[in-house]
């Protein structure tokens, strides 16, 4: 999101309306807006380094996860250049599924190899890889944003906050609260 509002010129924010009243998926939201971003990807990732943080007590909840054995994958509506980038720079091996950028000059297009052939809305289908997962393991879901309530409905457990806690709660589906990772591998201490 930091990345459109600051290389659109503030033409993302009509396109994001469409996205939260769910008149348009996530797939045809990102199309839309990074065709609207014209810088390069030095000047993104420029951007990216200045601006982004990782997220509180991530560290420890990566060394938690293996040392209990448990596989962790960051499935994401982003794109690859900058997660990519961001967990190389913080030191950090993870799975990762996510959409892809194409650069020509200063224009983004954005291609989807993580879509799925049942849904035409988002552009890495979270759902798919929960259930892919749910298929040989329980799944402990971790997010806070609209692109994530289809999966986390998959989930054996879920944690939320901001948006997707709300949609949750509207829905009567369970799910813990958090505030960041600490919180998360307290609750999963007395899980696992």
């Amino acid at each position: 999101m930091s990345i459109v509002k600051e290389f659109t010129g503030g033409r993302w924010w009509e396109i994001e309306e469409d996205y939260l009243e769910g008149r348009i998926g996530s797939r045809e939201a990102l199309v839309k807006q990074f065709a609207h971003v014209h810088a390069s990807e030095d000047e993104i990732l420029d951007f990216v380094d200045a601006t982004a943080r990782l997220s509180p007590h991530f560290r420890e909840f990566q060394k938690f996860c293996r040392e209990k054995g448990i596989p962790l994958a960051v499935v994401s509506e982003g794109l690859d250049f900058y997660i990519g980038h961001l967990l190389h720079k913080f030191g950090i091996e993870v799975k990762v599924y996510t959409n892809h950028a194409v650069f020509a000059g200063k224009g983004i297009s954005v291609e989807f190899p993580n879509s799925s052939e049942d849904c035409d809305s988002c552009g890495t289908c979270k759902r798919d890889k929960v259930r892919e997962l749910a298929a040989h393991s329980k799944v402990v879901y971790i997010g806070n944003g609209m692109s994530d309530l289809c999966a986390a409905r998959e989930a054996d457990t879920i944690f939320a906050k901001d948006s997707l806690s709300k949609l949750l709660a509207e829905e009567g589906v369970e799910h813990i609260v958090y505030g960041d990772f600490g919180d998360i591998i307290k609750e999963l201490e007395g899980i696992v």
